[in-house]
C-alpha cells in the first residue's frame, strides 16, 4: 500500500525543464548592459501554459548559476539558445549536462543555424553530440511539442527520436542519418497540434497573444528584481525584407505578426512599476520599429512613461529599414531618448540587388536627416564595407557620397557570415568568391567551473571584386572615420575645408601617411597588423584554459582601442596634430588661425584621464557659440574672438577608481580602453571627452 502511494507520488512530480539564456558574465565588471531572457521566457509561458501541469521550468542567465543547479538537481531537460554571441558556450554546458545527467535530454534552437542547407546541418549537429534536437524558426510551439513528445515517452531518449517530434531536427539512432521533421502534423512525425492556431506555410503562431507574456505571468520576476540586467520587450516579430547578410528576415520567414498594442502597454507598466535594473535602459527586439502605424501609439506610450516615471531614460531599437516620416516622428517623440538610424549599406545599385536591399532616394534621405537635425535628434547612417559585388572604388565612391550630404554621423561595419543568413550559404560564397574569416567577438570568452569558451565571428575579408589588402586599406579609412565622425571628436576640423567633405581629408591623411611624424606613423602601421593578427581560418574546434587567459589580456575592438592609442600614447597626438594641421592648411580650405582656433578647441575637449572633473582653458576662439552653429561646414571664421575667453570643462564620471586599481605595468591606453569597455555605459565620445560647462564662457 506504502509503495502504491510511493509510485502515485513519483508519477505526479513535475519534470524539471532548465532553460538557458547565457552570456558571459564575470566578476569585477562594472558595465552590464545585457537583456532579460525574453527568449526563453517565451518558451516558459507558452509551455507553462501548454504543459504546466507536468513541468517545473526554470531560467538561467548567469553561468555560475546553471552550474550551481546542476550540480544539485537533476533535469529531465535542458534548452539552450543559439546565438552567435553564447553558442560556444552552450555547447561546453551542454557537454557538462551530459557528463553529470547522461539520461537528460538536450535541445538548442535559435537563429545562429543554416537550416537551408542540409549539408551544413548535418555537419554541425554530428559536431555537437551533446545536443539531442535541434529548433528551427519560432520556437515556442516546437519546444512545447518536443516537451509533449518527451513526457509521453517518459524521457527515454531513444523513444523520443523514434517517435520523431515534429518541429525539430536529429539524428536517427539505429541508422545515423539526419532527420529533419516540419512542424505540421504528419504520419511519421510526433505531433500534440491539434487546436494551435498555426500557419500550415510557416509554422508560426497565427496569433502572438496565444503566447502568455513572460512579464505578466511572473515568468521574467527574478529578473526585474536583478540589478544587473536590462529589459527587453518585442512588440511584433519578423520581416518583410530579405537582406542576404541577415538573418532575420529568414527566422521570421518575411511576414510580420504582432503583440496586442493593449498587451504591450501593460507590459510596460509591469517593467516601469517593478524593474530595478542598475541602468534606466530598455531594449525593443522588433526588426523594424517605426514601420507599422501603431508604432508612433507605443513610441508616445514610451514618451509618456519617460516623463512621469523617468523610465526609460535611454532606448534601444532598431528603426524600419527603409525610413520614413513616420521613423522621424517617432525619434522627435524619443529625441532624448534613442538616435535614428537612416541605414544605406551601399551606395551601389547592383550591390542593392544583390543583397535583396532597396534605399529611400538621396532627396528623401536628405529632407529626413535635416529634419533630424532641425528636432535635435542624433542621426546616423550605417554602411557596410565587402559586400559581394561591391570593389573597394565603389565603396569609396558610396561613401564619399553619403559624406557629402552633411550627414550627422557615419557608422560602417565589415560584411559577416552568418549562419541563417543566404549570405553565409555555399552558393552565395562561391558565386561572389567570398572569403571570410573568425576574430573573437569582444567580451565572450572565460571559464566557468569546468567549462572554457569563446565565441568568433566571421567576417569577409575579400570578395572576388575586393582584395585582402583592399579590405585591410578600407579597416584604416573605418578607423580614422571612427575618429572623425563615429566618435565625432575631430568632427569639427570640417569647418576649415571650405565646404568639401570629410571624407577627402581622411582619403587624403591616409594617402600621405608616409610623410607624418614617426609616432602616427607607428600606430597606424600598429593597427594594420594587429587587424591581421586578429583574424584566424577557422575557429578552434575547443578553447583551451591558454586561449582563455591569452583572450582576457587582448582587447578586441580594435577601433576603440587605436582612437584611444591615437589620443593617449606618449607622443601620438602631437604628432597626429602636427600632421592633420599640415593637411588642412594644404588643403586650402582655411588660413592658419583658423585651423590652429579649432584645432585648440578639439585639444580642450580631450580628458586626460588625470582624475580631473574640470578645467578651464582660454581661448580667442567662441567655443560654445561655435558648437552651436549650423551646419558641420559652417566656416570658423565667424567665432575668432578679438581677446581671450576663459571656458570650463566638466567630467562627470573620471574612471579613476578603475585606472587605479588596474595593474600598474599597463600603459596608459590600455587602461583607458579597460575603464571605458568594462566599466562604462557611456558612449566612446563621451567617455573620452570633457563637456563645455554651459554660461562658462567670459571675457578675462
Amino acid at each position: 500500500m506504502g509503495d502504491a502511494a510511493g509510485s502515485s507520488l513519483l508519477l505526479m512530480k513535475k519534470r524539471k525543464v532548465f532553460l538557458a539564456d547565457l552570456n558571459y558574465i564575470s566578476p569585477g565588471r562594472a558595465w552590464t548592459i545585457i537583456p532579460f531572457p525574453l527568449n526563453i521566457g517565451y518558451l516558459a509561458a507558452y509551455a507553462g501554459k501548454m504543459l504546466g501541469e507536468d513541468l517545473e521550468v526554470r531560467l538561467f542567465k548567469r553561468p555560475a548559476k546553471l552550474l550551481e543547479a546542476l550540480d544539485s538537481e537533476r533535469p529531465d531537460l535542458v534548452g539552450f539558445s543559439n546565438y552567435i554571441w553564447n553558442r560556444n558556450l552552450h555547447l561546453g554546458f551542454a557537454r557538462q549536462v551530459k557528463s553529470l545527467h547522461p539520461g537528460c535530454i538536450t535541445v538548442m534552437g535559435g537563429p545562429n543555424y543554416n537550416f537551408a542547407e542540409r549539408e551544413w546541418l548535418e555537419g554541425f549537429v554530428r559536431r555537437a553530440p551533446e545536443i539531442d534536437f535541434h529548433i528551427d524558426g519560432e520556437g515556442e510551439v516546437r519546444f512545447c511539442n518536443l516537451a509533449a513528445c518527451c513526457l509521453e515517452h517518459g524521457f527515454d531518449l531513444d523513444a523520443v527520436r523514434a517517435a520523431a517530434p515534429a518541429g525539430s531536427a536529429f539524428l536517427e539512432p539505429r541508422s545515423g542519418a539526419l532527420v529533419s521533421r516540419p512542424l505540421a502534423p504528419a504520419p511519421d512525425a510526433w505531433s500534440r497540434l491539434d487546436g494551435i492556431g498555426l500557419d500550415p506555410r510557416s509554422g508560426r503562431l497565427k496569433d502572438l497573444d496565444d503566447i502568455p507574456s513572460p512579464y505578466l505571468t511572473g515568468v521574467l520576476d527574478e529578473f526585474l528584481a536583478d540589478p544587473d540586467f536590462c529589459p527587453i520587450i518585442e512588440t511584433n516579430r519578423g520581416c518583410p525584407f530579405s537582406c542576404i547578410f541577415c538573418n532575420w528576415g529568414d527566422m521570421g520567414k518575411s511576414k510580420s505578426a504582432f503583440f496586442s498594442t493593449g498587451r504591450v502597454a501593460a507590459e510596460l507598466d509591469c517593467i516601469a512599476s517593478r524593474n530595478v535594473s542598475k541602468t534606466p535602459y530598455l531594449y525593443v527586439g522588433d526588426a523594424n520599429f517605426g514601420l507599422f502605424p501603431r508604432d508612433i501609439e507605443i513610441a508616445r506610450t514610451l514618451r509618456k512613461m519617460k516623463d512621469e516615471r523617468g523610465f526609460p531614460s535611454t532606448v534601444y531599437m532598431y528603426f524600419a529599414k527603409n525610413v520614413s516620416e513616420r521613423v522621424v516622428e517617432i525619434a522627435e517623440l524619443l529625441k532624448d531618448m534613442t538616435p535614428i538610424s537612416l541605414s544605406r549599406q551601399t551606395q551601389n545599385p547592383e550591390v542593392l540587388k544583390v543583397i535583396k536591399r532597396s534605399n529611400i532616394s538621396l532627396e528623401t534621405y536628405n529632407k529626413l536627416a535635416a529634419l533630424a537635425r532641425k528636432l535635435g535628434v542624433d542621426s546616423k547612417t550605417e554602411m557596410i564595407y565587402c559586400l559581394p559585388g561591391e570593389s573597394k572604388e565603389s565603396f569609396y565612391a558610396g561613401l564619399r557620397q553619403i559624406m557629402e550630404q552633411e550627414v550627422d554621423g557615419i557608422h560602417l561595419f565589415p560584411a559577416m557570415l552568418l549562419d541563417g543568413s543566404a549570405m553565409g550559404r555555399r552558393e552565395i560564397r562561391e558565386r561572389y568568391g567570398i572569403r571570410g574569416e573568425w576574430r573573437r567577438i569582444e567580451g565572450c570568452v572565460g571559464r566557468f567551473g569546468p567549462v572554457a569558451a569563446a565565441e568568433f565571428e566571421e567576417i569577409v575579408t575579400a570578395t572576388s571584386v575586393m582584395s585582402r589588402e583592399d579590405y585591410l586599406e578600407v579597416r584604416v579609412f573605418h578607423l580614422l572615420q571612427v575618429l572623425f565622425m563615429d566618435t565625432k571628436i575631430y568632427r569639427d576640423v570640417e569647418a576649415v575645408l571650405g565646404g568639401r567633405p570629410l571624407f577627402d581629408l581622411i582619403h587624403d591623411l591616409i594617402a600621405h601617411r608616409d610623410r607624418a611624424p614617426e609616432p602616427f606613423q607607428r600606430v597606424i602601421a600598429e593597427f594594420i597588423q594587429a587587424s591581421k593578427d586578429e583574424l584566424r581560418p577557422s575557429p578552434p574546434e575547443r578553447v583551451t584554459d591558454a586561449e582563455v587567459a591569452a583572450a582576457a589580456d587582448a582587447p578586441s575592438k580594435l577601433n576603440n582601442l587605436f582612437v584611444i592609442k591615437l589620443l593617449h600614447d606618449p607622443g601620438v597626438r602631437p604628432a597626429f596634430h602636427s600632421f592633420l594641421r599640415a593637411r588642412l592648411l594644404a588643403a586650402g580650405g582655411a588660413p592658419e588661425r583658423e585651423v590652429d582656433a579649432v584645432l585648440g578647441c578639439i585639444e580642450a575637449t580631450i580628458y586626460p584621464f588625470d582624475g580631473s572633473s574640470d578645467r578651464e582653458v582660454s581661448m580667442a576662439f567662441d567655443t560654445a557659440a561655435f558648437g552651436r552653429r549650423g551646419p558641420h561646414r559652417s566656416p570658423a571664421a565667424p567665432f575668432l574672438l578679438p581677446e581671450p575667453r576663459a571656458f570650463r570643462y566638466r567630467k562627470a564620471f573620471t574612471y579613476k577608481e578603475f585606472l587605479d586599481r588596474m595593474d600598474p605595468g599597463l600603459g596608459m591606453s590600455r587602461k583607458i580602453y579597460n575603464a571605458i569597455t568594462h566599466h562604462s555605459h557611456e558612449k566612446l565620445r563621451y567617455a573620452l571627452l570633457y563637456r563645455l560647462e554651459a554660461g562658462a564662457a567670459g571675457s578675462r
